[in-house]
């Protein structure tokens, strides 16, 4: 059972906050094709961006976890699982 990184609102909002910094350089966008819901599997299909490296610099797992840009959310998967481990929406504040 795949269960949320437990992730605290700041850091939340600095992944967030990287993934539109990077989202500049054309992140991967699949706007129907991602689920929006922490546990959903995710086809291997999907194309997903590596975490931006100021967001990931803190967490030695975000070398299996890459993510997906649906609407205005940040969806954090499990590449190893390939399941949805957090899902970041825009309002997330510190």
């Amino acid at each position: 059972m795949t269960q949320e990184l437990g992730l605290s609102a700041a850091q939340k909002a600095a992944i967030y906050n990287a993934v539109l910094q990077q989202h500049a350089q054309r992140t991967p966008r699949n706007p129907q094709t991602v689920p929006v819901a922490v546990g959903a599997p995710v086809p291997p299909t999907i194309e997903l961006a590596a975490l931006p490296v100021q967001a990931a610099a803190d967490d030695s797992l975000a070398t299996d976890l890459k993510y997906a840009t649906v609407e205005d959310n940040v969806v954090v998967v499990d590449t190893i699982k390939m399941r949805v481990v957090e899902v970041i929406h825009r309002n997330t504040g510190p």
